[in-house]
């Protein structure tokens, strides 16, 4: 479950949708955040899914963002006039409870954006008849800075101590492990990837990290925090530790001895960046086999 708030802003998010639809069959809903009019972010995900040929996943325009919430949008020219059903959030935990029984006991939730949807989504669980059972199946994983203010857990802090006192299992992503200098640009490793790759979806991709570009800046730095995100989810080239935390008053996660323990990831850049490389660089085409004409 990927619940990405910034969708059509940073880059990184739009790497993400695309990574996770081209490589994963898991992935099975992208929540999106609706405070952008004609569900704008929603349809640009649905363009995503659609380019890399995968069927199946369910799209959801999640809640209004609460106010505050870092609303960045550069202008895609990707998805709109597209006609999609997407229910809005007092529906979201419907879509839930028809896909939950065919991915067994475990639902990664990833979060790039406030948790506002995730709690709502328990809530409604909570008062179900049937009860999805969703927070102790629920492994919540996210990127955010401890002892900082944080973008988007500090937009609604409510729903963020909600969710980490019910969910069973929460992976924050270590961002010390997150350099400050890893950027699309054609000299690192994924960018020169990203260069030249013409696989479906990579082309709009490209596009619009070059608009980002344009407006951040040429050396611009990109932390490709929400792919860190998913790699923890699925063990990827992460190592762990445990650690208490708590969402203090003005949305920062503290360290706390008597928080809630949460496993504390290290993700290695290297294997990260490396994986993603290889998701940008099309299979080679099988070797055809010769054969020598026996001479009777």
């Amino acid at each position: 479950m990927l619940d990405l708030a910034g969708l059509g802003g940073d880059p990184d998010q739009w790497l993400t949708l695309w990574w996770a639809a081209r490589q994963f069959d898991g992935a099975a809903l992208v929540i999106t955040g609706q405070e952008r009019p004609y569900r704008t972010r929603a349809q640009t995900a649905c363009h995503i899914i659609r380019d890399v040929g995968r069927i199946g996943v369910v799209l959801v325009a999640g809640a209004p963002a609460p106010k505050g919430t870092p609303s960045r949008w550069i202008p895609t020219g990707v998805g709109h006039g597209q006609e999609t059903e997407l229910p809005v959030s007092t529906t979201a935990w419907r879509k839930f409870a028809q896909i939950l029984p065919d991915y067994g006991r475990r639902v990664h939730w990833v979060c790039a954006g406030p948790l506002t949807n995730l709690a709502r989504v328990l809530d409604a669980d909570e008062s179900a008849s049937a009860g999805l059972g969703l927070a102790s199946r629920c492994a919540l994983t996210l990127v955010c800075e401890r002892d900082r203010a944080d973008p988007y857990l500090g937009v609604d802090p409510g729903a963020a101590r909600s969710v980490l006192r019910r969910v069973r299992d929460v992976t924050v992503v270590d961002p010390s492990t997150l350099p400050e200098e890893i950027c699309l640009t054609d000299t690192s490793v994924v960018g020169h990837r990203l260069s030249e790759s013409e696989l479906p979806g990579t082309p709009e991709l490209r596009g619009h990290v070059r608009r980002w570009r344009e407006l951040e800046g040429p050396d611009a730095p990109l932390r490709l925090a929400t792919p860190a995100a998913l790699a923890a989810a699925i063990g990827l080239g992460t190592t762990h530790s445990r650690i208490a935390v708590r969402v203090d008053e003005a949305g920062r996660l503290v360290s706390d001895p008597g928080g809630r323990s949460a496993r504390l990831a290290r993700v290695e850049v290297g294997a990260l960046l490396g994986t993603l490389a290889t998701a940008l660089t099309p299979a080679p085409a099988p070797e055809c086999a010769s054969f020598e004409r026996r001479k009777p």
